[in-house]
């Protein structure tokens, strides 16, 4: 997983006290990442999150920061927490 692609600049979330992508990042491993609702968030969930809340909360609309996962596919369904 990374914060953006390799040309863009990952931004900072004043709001939240960390970049944008880390505190995104940390909420999606919380319950708001679990998006089937089975008390558990898997890779691709939380990177699912993260990704959607990047988008909406960059603060330099005109700059993009596009999150990365690479993964081989049984890995996305790891799960990294429990809610």
């Amino acid at each position: 997983m990374a914060a953006s692609k390799g040309e863009e600049e990952s931004q900072e979330y004043r709001t939240g006290k960390h970049g944008l992508f880390t505190y995104a990042l940390l909420r999606g491993l919380s319950r708001r990442g679990d998006a089937n609702r089975d008390g558990k968030v898997s890779l691709l969930e939380a990177f699912n999150y993260t990704k959607s809340f990047v988008q909406a909360n960059r603060e330099i609309k005109e700059k993009p920061q596009t999150p990365q996962l690479q993964s081989p596919e049984i890995l996305k369904k790891m799960t990294l927490s429990g809610t």
